[in-house]
């Protein structure tokens, strides 16, 4: 008897990597994931003429094990290149295969829904607004666009990129009406079509999309992000400090929103208490040194490879997961994800089944259910949080109760397994 060979799904990702974002390790955990269904994954990466990536570069940063074929696509140096390089990902795709396209780059979703494949397009949040022109056509302006683009093909000043290629992808955009924005690219999504799925990573942002668009109702579904299950032998990390206190520490990076700013003031307020951040550029990292000043309680130990986090969380005794109603990310310090995000921290640390204090908010509150896996305290209430890890440090069962359900409910619903599982039969359903 003979088997199948796997479906090929097309994972695009408009994400450096490597890299220390938490979009990038989203992606490669995904990838992992889905290639142990009954997909085969293909990832389309960008790589840049100033720091070029290589497929070996990104397994050995991530410790990648899983069979996925890496394809990186150059990035065009034009400006607002997105488009193009979604075409040329799509092409790509075709030839190697694949059934199907998987992606949270929006033009890549788009684009490919114009081209008739199956889409699953995973929305971390709204596009913007201005949603719409696109369907009335192409302005003056776009048309000027266009020749401008073209004009500079001609003239030989794309770097690195072969122009007939090149000015071929631009008469395909022109076709599929792709000089456009991502909230044009939203409007297009946002057509119901068979052959098309929305994933929303909380529930807080399916409602919004939905209310934007009412014709999406029914065609979009709610995934949380997700963590893997914690290995038992995981080593964990000798921390520096005094042995007889309390051990506090936060993953992650010191982005505006991400709650730095709190833990500056729980550092004084708990001086028996020793805090330890795990993460963060340098730059951000002296900033804050400074802003604090000399403190015996608080150690930072910079940025750690994927895999070396889970040691260091197992050496806290809690983990924090302070975020305010507003939240930065990488590469746009104006941005703001806070009403949406499905933060990879909170599912690590319940993975790792650390007793966790968390910000009081809806969007966490998806997950996270006080006195349940979790003590929930106001975001901008440094008082309540330091009577709350005061008090979970003299309480060991209470700290072991909420991070062995933190632990149950992660492998109850929140697994990377689990979440591939629930999209392959998206998958399947869309390509048949």
């Amino acid at each position: 008897m003979t088997t199948s060979a796997p479906r090929s799904v097309a994972v695009i990702a408009a994400t450096r990597l490597p890299a220390r974002s938490a979009n990038s390790l989203q992606v490669i955990r995904m990838c992992e994931a889905l290639a142990e269904t009954d997909w085969h994954v293909v990832l389309f990466a960008p790589t840049y003429t100033d720091m070029p990536s290589s497929g070996e570069s990104i397994r050995d940063y991530y410790g990648l094990q899983a069979d996925i074929e890496i394809k990186l696509i150059d990035w065009p140096a034009i400006t607002k290149p997105d488009a193009f390089w979604a075409m040329a990902c799509l092409d790509a795709a075709a030839r190697a295969g694949c059934r199907l396209i998987f992606t949270r780059h929006l033009p890549s979703a788009a684009l490919a829904g114009d081209r008739h494949w199956p889409v699953v397009y995973e929305a971390h949040k709204p596009a913007g607004t201005g949603a719409g022109r696109a369907a009335r056509g192409y302005s003056f302006t776009r048309a000027v666009k266009a020749l401008r683009i073209a004009g500079r093909l001609v003239m030989g000043r794309w770097r690195g990129q072969r122009h007939l290629p090149s000015l071929g992808r631009l008469v395909s955009l022109v076709g599929y009406r792709g000089l456009v924005s991502n909230a044009d690219f939203e409007a297009r999504l946002a057509r119901p079509d068979p052959r098309r799925h929305l994933i929303a990573i909380t529930h807080r942002l399916a409602d919004d999309i939905v209310a934007r668009y009412p014709a999406l109702s029914g065609h979009i579904s709610v995934l949380a992000d997700g963590a893997r299950r914690a290995d038992s032998n995981v080593t964990r990390v000798s921390l520096p400090g005094r042995p007889d206190c309390g051990r506090v520490g936060y993953c992650g990076h010191l982005y505006a929103g991400k709650g730095m700013s709190l833990i500056a003031q729980l550092v004084t307020r708990c001086p028996t208490i020793d805090f330890h951040v795990v993460g963060g550029e340098p730059d951000d990292i002296a900033a804050w040194q400074a802003r604090i000043g000399p403190c015996e309680n608080l150690y930072f130990h910079g940025h750690v490879a994927p895999q070396q986090v889970p040691g260091y969380l197992a050496a806290l005794d809690i983990a924090l997961l302070p975020n305010q109603a507003r939240v930065a990310t990488a590469g746009d310090a104006h941005g703001d994800i806070g009403r949406y995000t499905s933060p990879l921290k909170m599912f690590d640390y319940m993975a790792a089944g650390r007793a966790i204090v968390a910000s009081d908010l809806a969007v966490l509150r998806e997950v996270l259910i006080d006195e349940h896996n979790a003590r929930l305290c106001p975001p901008d209430a440094p008082e309540a949080w330091a009577a709350t890890l005061v008090s979970l440090i003299d309480d060991p069962a209470a700290r072991r109760r909420l991070g062995d359900q933190a632990r149950h409910d992660l492998e109850s619903h929140y697994t990377w397994a689990a979440r591939a599982r629930a999209l392959s039969c998206v998958f399947h359903r869309l390509s048949a």
